[in-house]
């Protein structure tokens, strides 16, 4: 599937088990290879508990994206609220 970057800004991220995130809003490219390495994302719930203010997701921790939202790592954001007031997940 191919999705365009004006697609990606305000995608839903949710976890595996639905939890919501909040909406990516920027995005950082690899001007090597022409890969996202990371996706920054703000305004979930569940984020402004752990981070008010962003969260950084790696592409590693990405489960899937579809154009209705892109999923997170479950084990990713447990660990988030085991550190919490420490730095995103980078």
């Amino acid at each position: 599937m191919i999705i365009k970057g004006k697609n990606l800004i305000n995608l839903r991220v949710e976890t595996e088990s639905g939890d919501y995130l909040g909406k990516v809003y920027d995005f950082l490219i690899d001007t090597e290879t022409y890969e996202i390495l990371k996706y920054y994302i703000k305004g979930g719930s569940f984020l402004n508990k752990v981070f008010p203010k962003e969260l950084i997701i790696d592409r590693l921790q990405i489960v899937a994206i579809t154009k209705e939202k892109m999923i997170v790592n479950d084990l990713d954001i447990k660990n988030l609220e085991e550190v919490k007031g420490l730095e995103p997940i980078t």
